[in-house]
């Protein structure tokens, strides 16, 4: 198995002008409340940002393809 090094990680850079939420799950419900009960696309994009800065500030991002993962252990 490949030993995780800094450099593995991906970071996003939050957007300051959109908030976040608790964790991905209470982000990606809010947004899609707002991305279904909205008229127009230009309101569902805030919530988009805010699942985005939700991961950007609260998750480490590694590429699968770094990570040696057996098929049985994704479950």
């Amino acid at each position: 198995m490949h030993s995780l090094k800094n450099e593995d990680i991906v970071e996003l850079t939050p957007n300051g002008m959109f908030g976040d939420r608790d964790d991905i799950q209470a982000s990606y419900d809010y947004a899609d409340l707002i991305a279904g009960s909205s008229e127009s696309y230009i309101h569902s994009i805030t919530p988009w940002f805010v699942l985005y800065n939700t991961i950007a500030k609260k998750y480490y991002l590694i590429p699968k393809d770094t990570v040696n993962v057996e098929e049985n252990d994704k479950d």
